[in-house]
């Protein structure tokens, strides 16, 4: 609809640069727009990886090598509820927070 795309002069959603251009032979991608991407990515699956390394560790770390009894105490009662939405309110706490 024409009447959309110029309505108080905002594009559409479906109107962004691509970053490529129309050449002879079809459509070539920008390769220096492409490197950074690629840059951009490797480093998001490089903490991705990371994190999930660290989560592994922790995870067994705890489960193997504190005693039983810590972990009862630790995760039942009405400490073990602050313990497990202790993640959640810390990511809520933060978004409010970044918001503001």
């Amino acid at each position: 609809n024409p009447r959309l795309s110029t309505r108080k002069g905002i594009a559409p959603m479906n109107d962004f640069n691509r970053a490529y251009s129309p050449g002879p032979s079809g459509q070539t991608m920008d390769m220096s727009v492409n490197e950074g991407l690629r840059s951009f990515m490797l480093g998001v699956y490089n903490k991705m990886a990371l994190g999930l390394l660290l989560t592994a560790a922790l995870a067994y770390a705890f489960g193997a090598l504190v005693p039983e009894s810590v972990t009862l105490t630790l995760l039942t009662g009405p400490i073990g509820l602050v313990i497990m939405f202790a993640p959640l309110a810390i990511l809520l706490l933060s978004g409010f927070v970044m918001k503001n």
